[in-house]
């Protein structure tokens, strides 16, 4: 295993791309939840609600940094002259 800490660099993302993963996290959890009350079921509705509460801290306490292309291949450049 890598002792180093994992970095992932976006260099293109659009804005419909970014909805798309938004509107596919929040609609699995919402079919959850609808799952739930069909089957009357409360502890999947608490499950999915506590998965709701973790993505959203997750999402807020995300650090992640958007690099132009020349910012990107400056670090890549850096990453690779590191031993």
């Amino acid at each position: 295993m890598a002792d180093k800490p994992t970095e992932v660099i976006i260099i293109n993302e659009t804005v419909w791309e970014s909805w798309q993963k938004d509107i596919v996290s929040f609609g699995s959890l919402i079919i959850c939840i609808a799952v739930g009350v069909y089957l009357d079921s409360s502890a999947l509705q608490w499950i999915a609600g506590f998965m709701f509460i973790l993505m959203l801290l997750t999402r807020a306490l995300a650090q992640t940094k958007r690099l132009t292309i020349p910012q990107a291949r400056k670090r890549l450049d850096e990453l690779e002259a590191q031993p």
